[in-house]
């Protein structure tokens, strides 16, 4: 176990998610501390995790190799990014949680190729089964059929990574432009893209509530790829992944009661690629996303161990490729409106169980 990597995370609202990934990586990770400013539940969890709570970076051990940097960066107006360059400066790798300006990934990964270390934006997203079973279909798709057109739908809060996925299932992201964007205090606006050849239409919930800045999203992001031959459909961040084939009406002579030899009509109407799980968002969180925050954390450490320079050059080309796009669409769609609202009550859920269980 001696060769194992000392790591510490820092922040402790979305950090914790980290620290539990972590702790699951025995094996690889000895997690040892917590750098926090010192709040009744940083403090918890220092003590739950059974490990040291630090109060600057200047405290962190020297053989501490890698930080997770879960504070908000500075693009947000967090301190995050001037937390990600200390650990650097010192020589330890970083993975910082998203977003992050462009301009701050370009001066990090400087600082981290002066000092021997990596960087890299963590990215849970890409490793959840159902978004993985997507994007690796619509990569695999694209080699077929043309995509000719892609609808997301995402709240502002979370727009940074459908750029990533984006990056992912495009051939090329440049050019890239936006036009024709709405501006209005509704739940949602609207605004078309051209992103390497591919015409985008977003529909984007610019809403925010600045009491509970990371609640209140009507969902996360959603997708679907129009294709010469179908479509392929991402319902939710944490939903199924479809197939449709594109439906032909035989119009051209035959009895439909003959056709069963049509190939056209012998095609399924859908493909169930991925089948959600119906779960308790708790389990959702610990099933699901932590363990998604483990793998993103392993494939890091692969890179570290390997030293492997090039795989990290190419990771930054993609990144920032995708944190300018985002840049470029915060900007434009403008500020959030500010929203006010509560707990979220059960009467719907409890409606939909009896909708469930009536057979409707």
């Amino acid at each position: 176990m001696s060769d194992r990597i000392k790591a510490v995370v820092c922040g402790t609202t979305f950090g914790q998610f980290y620290c539990e990934a972590l702790k699951k990586s025995e094996d690889r990770i000895d997690f040892c501390g917590i750098l926090a400013a010192g709040s009744e539940r940083s403090v918890k969890c220092a003590e739950h995790y059974g490990v040291r709570l630090f109060r600057s970076v200047e405290e962190i051990p020297d053989d501490v190799r890698l930080a997770c940097v879960v504070t908000r960066s500075g693009v947000l107006g967090g301190i995050g990014t001037d937390l990600s360059k200390q650990f650097l400066e010192r020589g330890i790798n970083v993975i910082q949680e998203q977003p992050v300006h462009f301009r701050d990934i370009t001066e990090c990964a400087r600082i981290a190729g002066k000092n021997g270390v990596f960087y890299r934006v963590g990215d849970l997203y890409r490793h959840l089964p159902n978004v993985k079973c997507f994007t690796e279909a619509a990569k695999k798709l694209s080699e077929v059929s043309e995509i000719q057109f892609i609808e997301v739908g995402t709240a502002s809060q979370v727009s940074y990574p459908v750029f990533e996925i984006i990056s992912e299932i495009v051939k090329s992201v440049r050019p890239f432009s936006l036009h024709n964007i709405s501006k209005n205090d509704r739940p949602f606006q609207t605004a078309e893209a051209d992103i390497g050849g591919v015409p985008v239409l977003f529909t984007v919930q610019n809403q925010v509530n600045p009491e509970d800045p990371d609640n209140f999203m009507h969902y996360l992001f959603r997708f679907e790829l129009i294709t010469s031959d179908g479509r392929l459909r991402l319902d939710d961040a944490m939903g199924g992944v479809y197939w449709y084939n594109k439906m032909f009406v035989p119009v051209h002579g035959g009895i439909v009661s003959e056709l069963s030899g049509d190939p056209d009509l012998a095609k399924k109407s859908v493909r169930e690629l991925y089948r959600p799980q119906s779960k308790e968002f708790s389990k959702i969180f610990t099933e699901e996303w932590i363990p998604a925050i483990g793998k993103d954390i392993e494939n890091y450490l692969g890179i570290i161990e390997q030293k492997d320079s090039k795989a990290m050059n190419m990771y930054y080309n993609k990144t920032l490729a995708a944190s300018k796009m985002w840049h470029e669409f915060t900007s434009e769609i403008g500020f959030a409106s500010l929203i006010s609202g509560k707990t979220v009550s059960s009467e719907a859920d409890s409606l939909m169980s009896y909708i469930e269980n009536s057979g409707n």
